[in-house]
């Protein structure tokens, strides 16, 4: 069955609104009200990337005591540039972090950046901007930024407001619930024990495959996404004419590109239709000569991103899909984020 797009609403808030929903009915669950008597509610929130993050920081703003399991050894936010659009500008105002969040984004200048013919570099929407030292202005403007940079401001902070509450090294192996509580098992040996578990483990989520039986299939997009990160150096400069924000649109591919790090890298991302992948994770290996195969037509300016970026900064990904659960709630547990509902960057607002 394929998705029918939602018209007229802007996704992310109905995806955000579902989920606010989500929690409340698991709140709701009979047995929660008499397991918080005396105490703040405990959750444990599984999974340490920006929506594990962000969630946990405003759960502990809101009065419960949170737990943040992360599987890794060392939080690190894998990655290259983000899109902050104006709905995340307001969550992260929401959570008290957005003045960090803006010191460290891009505004992507007075233009905002434009959508270009691949070849002739004709503006076909948008405008162009060329203030590569901009930075939003309030949380009403979005903004273009490093994961890490972001990531980095919601570990700070939530080490700030909840010490020692992020645990590493806990990959989940499971996790039971029953009228008291949920208690989660890590493959280190450790358990954790608490009222409600949000699942925020990814596309390949344990808390999905553990309340549901099984993890539901995924399926290959036919499109494949190449990113970099490029240093805006001085020969590079010459062949960035399109200013801080620029989409390069061909028949069967695109390059995004734009400037982060107050304009000292550029993010490039492009997306390229093919028939076959079978690769999974998003940090496969690719060379010049691969990802140039795919722009050999596009403008110069287009390929100098391409040419002139670090060789050991080239990566690819398939872009893979899930058809939509028919429920993100089970008992105590709730899902969020890829480990919900796996969204293509086309809908990144």
């Amino acid at each position: 069955m394929k998705r029918t797009p939602t018209r007229g609403v802007n996704r992310r808030n109905v995806l955000a609104g579902s989920f606010a929903l989500g929690v409340s009915a698991t709140l709701g669950t009979p047995g929660f009200a008499a397991t918080r008597a005396g105490k703040k509610p405990k959750i444990l929130v599984i999974g340490g990337g920006i929506g594990g993050m962000v969630t946990a920081i405003g759960l502990v703003k809101k009065g419960f005591e949170v737990e943040v399991h992360e599987q890794t050894k060392v939080l690190k936010e894998i990655g290259a540039g983000l899109t902050i659009p104006r709905n995340s500008m307001r969550t992260f105002d929401a959570i008290g972090i957005w003045p960090q969040v803006a010191a460290v984004s891009s505004g992507g200048g007075k233009g905002g950046g434009a959508y270009v013919h691949y070849q002739t570099r004709e503006i076909l929407t948008g405008s162009l901007g060329f203030d590569w030292d901009s930075h939003p202005t309030s949380p009403e403007q979005g903004g273009l930024a490093h994961r890490a940079h972001v990531h980095d401001i919601l570990v700070g902070e939530f080490r700030r407001i909840a010490p020692g509450k992020l645990f590493l090294d806990h990959h989940l192996e499971t996790f039971t619930q029953d009228r008291k509580g949920v208690r989660a098992t890590f493959a280190n040996g450790d358990h954790a024990e608490g009222e409600l578990l949000i699942g925020c483990d990814g596309i390949s989520s344990v808390c999905q495959k553990t309340m549901f039986g099984q993890l539901m299939p995924t399926t290959f997009t036919g499109v494949v996404a190449f990113r970099t990160l490029v240093p805006r150096t001085e020969q590079l400069q010459p062949y960035l004419t399109e200013g801080v924000s620029c989409k390069y649109v061909g028949p069967s591919a695109g390059l995004n590109r734009y400037g982060i790090a107050g304009g000292k890298i550029l993010n490039c991302v492009a997306l390229v239709k093919t028939d076959s992948w079978d690769k999974e994770g998003w940090t496969t290996p690719t060379t010049h000569e691969e990802f140039l195969s795919y722009f050999r037509d596009f403008h110069e300016n287009a390929q100098q991103i391409i040419k002139q970026a670090p060789a050991d900064n080239l990566f690819k990904y398939g872009l893979r899909d899930r058809e939509p659960l028919p429920t993100w709630i089970k008992g105590r547990a709730v899902l969020l984020g890829d480990a919900a509902h796996p969204m293509l960057p086309y809908l990144a607002r």
